[in-house]
């Protein structure tokens, strides 16, 4: 048995997946394999995962005609893979060369079924523009079970604790297998999906105090995202289901809040994409109908009606008054247009 299998999902990523790739397969712990999935790219992705795979008997490439998603990608690899400990990796990201040695070596004392490290994120293409994720433990720090659902699975429900993504993360691979992960084909937050499922399971998760992934940001929207509102209704009915699943009630603000921000980002998409800012009937018209028939803004604003807010988004929704709603949403739009701008001829210059 390996001690690590990588699993690299992959598709249209030649422009960072050799860095990607070096990463890994120059680590400092070489009791490893790698596991390439060629999820249906169309550029050069597939033909650079075989140069690699012939140079290296660790790497493994299963390559997929179709693309299916991350979510099945991710699966794939994992029913082959064959390690003790499993550790996802995205194709535009890469690793320090001591990752999986300290994250396995420091699994060795306790044994724990998730060690979690720390992550910086990178705003150019030569990884020089660094800023770190947020990560509230200041040194390693073993929790048991009961502790970390207890104080610390509210990182799931919009609460910063640390980065509730795949990336950076260890995990045991008997403990994923021994239940069945429901991948629900989410086109936006996958990797909460498959964690929300996953943390509960493990008896003793690890928090470590080293950087151990870089993770790419992929720029500025620059379009509408049309997967957003359709994948936080699955979401909001998801994290209701866990919250009642592990009686954590006391969450229950959290996820509202958290879906009136969503609601504020699907109109601000709508000004900032469709309608130049203005606030057309059109726009009134769809979000007035999303109020109205829609269940998860429904049950949103009953919570309103019945807990204590200081929010005039939250006043303009329980008076379903969408031009108000519209109106606020405008005014921050608009505040944030210059430093958009900005980013986005940084984002251009850095070539991200």
């Amino acid at each position: 048995m390996k001690k690590i299998s990588v699993i690299i999902p992959a598709f249209n990523a030649q422009k960072f997946f050799k860095k990607c790739i070096n990463s890994v397969v120059k680590q400092t712990l070489t009791d490893i394999e790698i596991i390439i999935i060629n999820d249906g790219s169309s550029d050069n992705t597939l033909a650079i995962s075989k140069q690699f795979e012939k140079k290296d008997s660790r790497i493994i490439v299963i390559n997929k005609p179709n693309n299916e998603g991350v979510e099945k990608a991710r699966h794939d690899g994992l029913l082959k893979a064959s390690g003790e400990y499993v550790f996802f990796l995205d194709a535009d990201d890469w690793l320090p060369s001591n990752t999986l040695k300290i994250m396995y070596e420091k699994s060795r004392k306790d044994q724990p079924d998730i060690v979690v490290g720390r992550v910086k994120k990178v705003i150019d293409s030569f990884g020089l523009i660094q800023k770190k994720s947020i990560f509230k433990f200041k040194k390693d720090t073993l929790l048991t079970h009961d502790i970390f659902i207890k104080k610390y699975y509210k990182a799931f429900f919009g609460i910063n604790i640390f980065d509730v993504s795949m990336w950076a993360k260890l995990y045991n691979r008997d403990m994923l297998l021994q239940e069945i992960i429901h991948f629900l084909g989410y086109h936006m937050g996958e990797d909460l999906v498959f964690n929300l499922q996953v943390f509960p399971r493990a008896r003793k998760i690890l928090f470590i105090d080293d950087f151990v992934y870089y993770y790419r940001y992929g720029g500025m929207t620059t379009k509408f995202n049309k997967h957003l509102w359709p994948a936080e209704l699955k979401m909001f009915e998801l994290k209701k289901t866990y919250l009642k699943k592990h009686k954590l009630n006391e969450l229950e603000k959290f996820i509202y809040i958290e879906f009136k921000n969503y609601l504020r980002t699907y109109i601000g998409m709508h000004l900032r994409f469709n309608y130049k800012y203005n606030i057309s009937p059109a726009l009134t018209n769809h979000i007035n109908e999303m109020l109205h028939a829609n269940k998860q803004i429904l049950d949103m604003i009953v919570y309103f009606t019945h807990n204590k807010h200081e929010d005039i988004f939250v006043e303009a929704l329980l008076n379903r008054d969408v031009k108000r709603m519209c109106e606020i949403v405008a005014e921050n739009e608009k505040k944030l247009i210059f430093k958009r701008k900005i980013i986005s001829t940084i984002s251009r210059l850095l070539n991200i």
